[in-house]
């Protein structure tokens, strides 16, 4: 993976556990970016696109399923825990492929999270 991805991706990563308890949304559309930045990175270095097509259709089924209610209704706490399970699924894919092709060194991570976060 190049730097600049792999600067990106650790912003993103970063910027999703700082987004931990905003909103669903959010964190939806960090995680599509993640995705996005890992895809890139295993088709741009000819690796095995494993799980990509199921973790896409996840992802689609996830925007699909979206309600504005699941930010606001306090009727809606069980859909709201199960939408965020299904988050956390595909966020664990989307990590296990990051770990297995290496796609993420801890020096940019340091990096990222030393000169963005830092108070």
């Amino acid at each position: 993976m190049g730097r600049a991805s792999s600067y990106l991706l650790a912003t993103t990563y970063i910027s999703l556990i700082s987004s931990a308890g905003r909103k669903i949304y959010t964190r939806l559309n960090l995680i599509s970016m993640l995705f996005t930045l890992v895809k890139a990175s295993l088709e741009w270095a000819d690796k095995p696109k494993e799980n990509l097509e199921e973790i896409e259709k996840e992802l689609k089924k996830l925007r699909r399923a979206y309600e504005f209610s699941l930010e606001t209704s306090d009727y809606a706490f069980e859909k709201r825990s199960v939408f965020e399970a299904k988050m956390e699924e595909v966020l664990l894919k989307i990590t296990l492929l990051v770990e297995k092709f290496d796609l993420l060194d801890a020096s940019i991570v340091q990096e990222v999270y030393a000169t963005r976060w830092r108070g």
